[in-house]
């Protein structure tokens, strides 16, 4: 019997045998009975922008703030969430909360160390006009629905 079958024999108002009994009876977990699936909650692109733009202001301005300070400040601003969501969307954006780690000031024997590059060229003059040297960055544009970034 699969366990369909096994679910529909078992009868909650027999008086005779208790569920307990009537599982053991038919080989079947007591727990699958009383077990309700928890509907995920599937949230439109806006809602999720919107709480993106939310948890990006508070990790600029609060860096530290993991999940569990960032949940109330969501609720009093109207946006019901739950931590899994949080999670995810942290994860999505790439944000992580800064806290101290454990051993930061040494470093890994296997580490490879880079020198500094531009450290002689500018002892020597050697960067003297514009252009000569060059560096990027990425940043995050928020827009009406979405994100962008800039480079």
């Amino acid at each position: 019997m699969n366990r369909d079958e096994k679910s529909g024999l078992i009868d909650e108002n027999e008086p005779k045998l208790s569920v307990r009994e009537q599982c053991e009876i038919l080989g079947y977990n007591r727990s699958n009975i009383y077990y309700e699936a928890h509907p995920r909650e599937y949230h439109s692109t806006e809602f999720r922008e919107k709480v993106m733009a939310r948890l990006d202001f508070w990790n600029t301005t609060e860096p530290a703030w993991g999940v569990k300070k960032l949940l109330p400040l969501l609720e009093k601003e109207g946006l019901h969430v739950s931590r899994d969501l949080v999670y995810e969307l942290q994860a999505e954006m790439g944000l992580k909360t800064i806290y101290p780690h454990k051993n930061l000031s040494k470093a890994n024997q296997n580490a490879r160390k880079m020198p500094y590059l531009l450290k002689n060229m500018r002892k020597n003059n050697l960067i003297w006009l514009p252009n000569l040297v060059w560096a990027i960055d990425i940043t995050y544009i928020k827009m009406d629905m979405s994100h962008m970034y800039l480079c």
